[in-house]
């Protein structure tokens, strides 16, 4: 190849409750790894995701964790990707700071506030907090959002943020829709 494709969009199962494959299981992270690779991916990027309603950052954290491994584990294919909550506003603040300044960590997500129990808070207090944190270590926050009001509230609170919007649309026309928005 001449090129290099990042998927951006990767939620390595690294266990069972990271597993988010719907059909079968995932497999071992080797074997993503190498069918991500024969679909021609070079890299991929993301956070570990699951289903959960944390009473504490403990959960957050040890996602993280388990993404800072699989970095260590496979240096030159996985980029991680950490995960923030808005119901844990410093914690998650001093999180970007460990793990954008202390392990350079540059992506944010993909956040999916509905599996990891926060709905779509992209916009709150404690969410714009967590995002001009975000921005001042000029990282990139992956965001899993269909309320365009919450998107729009964020993008005018937080210009200078870098966001991906991971699902743009379900269709041709309803992408356009946003697109013009």
């Amino acid at each position: 190849m001449t090129h290099e494709i990042i998927d951006c969009h990767f939620h390595p199962a690294m266990d069972e409750e990271t597993d988010t494959g719907w059909f079968y299981p995932s497999g071992s992270m080797q074997q993503q790894i190498d069918t991500l690779k024969r679909a021609g991916i070079s890299q991929a990027c993301g956070a570990p995701v699951k289903a959960c309603n944390p009473d504490s950052f403990d959960e957050i954290r040890l996602l993280n964790d388990k993404a800072l491994a699989l970095r260590d584990q496979f240096p030159e294919f996985y980029i991680p990707g950490i995960q923030v909550h808005p119901h844990f506003p410093d914690e998650s603040c001093q999180e970007i700071e460990r793990c954008c300044a202390g392990e350079e960590v540059r992506w944010v997500g993909e956040l999916v506030g509905y599996m990891m129990g926060y709905g779509v808070e992209f916009a709150s207090k404690d969410a714009l907090k967590i995002m001009n944190v975000i921005r001042e270590y000029d990282a990139v926050v992956n965001i899993h959002c269909h309320d365009l009001d919450v998107i729009d509230n964020l993008c005018r609170s937080v210009p200078d943020l870098k966001i991906v919007l991971a699902h743009p649309g379900g269709g041709k026309q309803e992408f356009l829709d946003r697109c013009l928005q």
